[in-house]
């Protein structure tokens, strides 16, 4: 039962006009509450998404990580990349491998047939390397890829053709992945301090890749 809102006749619950006034009756429906999503709900949701974004990516790793290519690329690269080092060291170029294996001094080099002497109040130092092409083009390898300077000051390589402690001259033909050893030979004042070795980036000096040594008493004596 409701009554009109204008003269308060009693009406019928389906009326739609007062019969004693005339006035218009409104069915005023309730607003229905819109379901909302539970909390744990979104939360669940939530917790799977990353769930599975997780997983999805550990997959991915798994993928790359036990595929050929993946290890072919992981060998090729060095165990450890440095600028710059001394006696032992490794170093990498975009061409070479090349560590210096040793260091030595001496008053002369080479034998009875191919000799030569240092002159007086200098030393020959011989600085002893591996290196190795991990380019895949064959390249010519010689004492001008190196620059050398003692006390920062320049100084050219001695050039030498006989054998050094069974080594031979740096130059030389370097096939792809090929390995060679060799020696590069300086001429120096006795009372010279460091001695720095660069490697050249074709007719440039990579100055942040070079090798030092110092003249004490841990640098070998070739006499």
């Amino acid at each position: 039962m409701k009554y009109c809102t204008n003269c308060g006749n009693k009406l019928p619950d389906n009326a739609a006009m007062c019969v004693k006034c005339g006035n218009m009756i409104e069915n005023v429906k309730k607003p229905s509450k819109k379901k909302k999503f539970p909390a744990w709900a979104i939360v669940l949701i939530a917790f799977g998404s990353i769930f599975y974004l997780i997983i999805g990516f550990i997959v991915l790793l798994a993928v790359i990580f036990t595929s050929d290519e993946f290890d072919e690329v992981i060998d090729e690269l060095p165990d450890v990349i440095v600028e710059s080092g001394v006696v032992g060291d490794t170093l990498y170029t975009d061409k070479y491998q090349i560590t210096l294996t040793d260091a030595k001094k001496y008053d002369s080099i080479g034998d009875n047939e191919i000799r030569i002497d240092a002159e007086d109040g200098k030393e020959y130092l011989v600085l002893f390397f591996d290196i190795k092409n991990i380019t895949s083009d064959n390249l010519v390898v010689s004492d001008y890829d190196f620059s050398g300077y003692v006390d920062e000051y320049i100084v050219p390589s001695k050039h030498f053709i006989g054998e050094i402690d069974g080594y031979k001259s740096i130059t030389n033909n370097l096939k792809p992945k090929a390995e060679i050893n060799g020696y590069i030979v300086y001429e120096l004042d006795k009372d010279w301090n460091s001695f720095k070795i660069y490697v050249k980036d074709g007719l440039l000096v990579d100055e942040d890749v070079y090798f030092e040594v110092f003249n004490e008493n841990r640098i070998k004596s070739g006499l």
